[in-house]
Parts: structure tokens; C-alpha cells; sequence
């Protein structure tokens, strides 16, 4: 478990250097983005047009019947019960291994060799404030009803339970942010925290490309936008 914890680490790393580029090369000053031309937009650079290049665009992704992420009785459970993850054999739910990746000073249950959180604080990368433990949400950056409609409803529960507690798609926020945001695909939904807009969509594709699923031209022309398209500040 904590090998792996160790690995996602320093790739959390990487996007809070992300962060910190978007925010020197914009003055903290991104905007929101409404849907443009193709002739508008300029060509993507570094991270993100590698990630163009692999992630197939699509006019529009329809709804697909069937999607139903509760679990209780009669419920669909579509991908599976909320933080077991299929793939991991830690004896730790996935909620608290992403609280291990992403809060400082964590006190935990005694007696749960450190995986029940009790405590603990983090900057939440959606807003940009001190968020407490008691206050967290994890969030699907890719939401599920989203890839549910992009091609997991044609995968077998296994691959979609494991999809739905894959660390790479999650991100621990605020829960009022989290209940905004709901199931809003990239081009209806960007963090308030502005500096973070760029890193959300790198993250939204790197997980469209790691499933092979498509994104909408919607979604593209919004990680085009609040990306920053020069190397020089």
C-alpha cells in the first residue's frame, strides 16, 4: 500500500508544479471559458497536446440508459459499492488512501495501522482554501455518470468498479463544491480556484485517455482555453 501511496505522491507533486506554472504564467488571472471555433483556439502545447493526440474528440456524447449509482436494495449499483476497490488488497478503502495522498497532519483511529483518518487538513486544490477532514468529499474529476456514457456502460462491473476507485480520477474537496459540481462534464464545470483550472483538465483527459473514452470538441476547446499556450511567462 504504501509504495504505491509513495508513487501517487510524487505524481501529486508534479500537478501542484503545475499549479504553480498555470498560476506564474497567468497572474492568477485564467478565465472562464465559453465554447469556441476551432480557428479561435491556438494550438495546444507540451502536457496537453500529448494528451490531444491520444484522446479521441467526439461532437457529443448522448446519455445511455441504465446509469444508477446507488447500491441499496433494488438499486442499480452500476459501478459497484462506494470505495472498494477490487484491485486494491491494502485492507484500506480507497477514501482513506486518498486522504493519506492528500492531507497533512493526520491523526487516525489507533488500532486501523494508519487508515481510518480522524483528522487532518489540506489546501483544497477546488477552491483554494483550508479544508478540514470533516468537510471533505472525494469528487470523480472525470464523473462517473460522464463515463458511463462515454463507454463504461459497455465494460463488465469489474473494469467500471475498478475505474470508480481509480486514484487518479479523484481529488478530496470541499463537499459544497463537490454537490455543485454534481456530474457536469469539463465544458459545463471548471474549479473556482482559477489557478487550478489547467491541472483539473490535464487530469479530466489523462483519465478520458487512460479508459479510452472520448471527450467532447466542448471539452477540448475548454482545456485549450485555460491552459497557458506559452513557455515564456
Amino acid at each position: 500500500m504504501f509504495a504505491r501511496i509513495r508513487r501517487l505522491r510524487r505524481r501529486w507533486r508534479r500537478l501542484a508544479a503545475t499549479v504553480a506554472a498555470v498560476s506564474a504564467l497567468t497572474g492568477g488571472g485564467l478565465t472562464a471559458y465559453t465554447r469556441s471555433s476551432d480557428a479561435q483556439l491556438p494550438p495546444p502545447i507540451g502536457e496537453l497536446a500529448d494528451l490531444m493526440t491520444k484522446v479521441l474528440v467526439v461532437p457529443r456524447i448522448d446519455d445511455v440508459d441504465g446509469y444508477e449509482r446507488e447500491c441499496g436494495k433494488g438499486k442499480g449499483c452500476v459501478f459497484g459499492p462506494a470505495w472498494r476497490d477490487p484491485s486494491d488488497h491494502s485492507g484500506c478503502d480507497t477514501k482513506n488512501r486518498l486522504i493519506t495522498l492528500s492531507f497533512n497532519d493526520i491523526e487516525y483511529k489507533p488500532g486501523t495501522r494508519d487508515c481510518k483518518a480522524l483528522s487532518g487538513w489540506r489546501i483544497d486544490p477546488y477552491t483554494g482554501k483550508r479544508l478540514e477532514l470533516e468537510s471533505m468529499q472525494p469528487d470523480h474529476v472525470l464523473p462517473l455518470h460522464i463515463l458511463w456514457n462515454a463507454g463504461a456502460s459497455k465494460w463488465d462491473l469489474q473494469r467500471r468498479k475498478i475505474a470508480a476507485n481509480d486514484l487518479l480520477n479523484l481529488q478530496a474537496v470541499a463537499g459544497h463544491i463537490n454537490q455543485s459540481k454534481r456530474d457536469k462534464p469539463l465544458a459545463k464545470w471548471l474549479p473556482p480556484n482559477e489557478a487550478f483550472r489547467c491541472p483539473y483538465a490535464l487530469q479530466y483527459l489523462t483519465v478520458a485517455v487512460k479508459y479510452q473514452v472520448p471527450i467532447t470538441t466542448a471539452d477540448r476547446d475548454v482545456a485549450v482555453k485555460v491552459c497557458p499556450q506559452h513557455n515564456d511567462a
